[in-house]
């Protein structure tokens, strides 16, 4: 019975590590950042908004570079307050171009289809319109209006 029990976690073990693909330190580099929607006034469920996050980033050694979208991620709004959070690989920055000395800057912009709502900037926290040099600093609270 020993014997079977080996047998059946050797073979499970082999079959995980032969799902994975080699892919085990993508997880590792896997980090999240994290976006919080509020209101003031009052956000009515049935609005069923979608909100848009997008991830930039640049070289800023490059001159009159443009930035580059790292990820874009679409989300339904049921209710709020409520916080996202947004993954990343931080070998993303090897997507960025054009690139030079590496000197990369990263933020995050929000879109709102639904013509309703917007971002109030009032109450908004300050580093929402921030440009980082690094990417885990882009924790938001992000507020929106009528």
């Amino acid at each position: 019975m020993n014997k079977i029990r080996k047998l059946i976690i050797f073979f499970l073990t082999m079959i995980l590590l032969g799902c994975s693909n080699g892919n085990i330190k993508n997880v590792s580099a896997l980090k999240m950042i994290q976006v919080r929607v509020n209101s003031e006034s009052t956000f009515h469920r049935e609005d069923n908004l979608t909100i848009i996050f997008k991830l930039w980033g640049r070289d800023i050694s490059v001159e009159g570079s443009k930035p580059t979208l790292l990820r874009e991620y679409d989300y339904r709004l049921y209710g709020l307050p409520v916080t996202y959070s947004l993954e990343f690989l931080e070998d993303w920055v090897n997507n960025i171009s054009p690139k030079n000395k590496g000197e990369y800057r990263y933020y995050i912009t929000i879109d709102i289809p639904d013509q309703e709502y917007e971002v109030d900037y009032e109450n908004t926290s300050k580093n929402y319109l921030k440009v980082v040099d690094d990417i885990r600093k882009l924790d938001l609270e992000i507020y929106l209006k009528r």
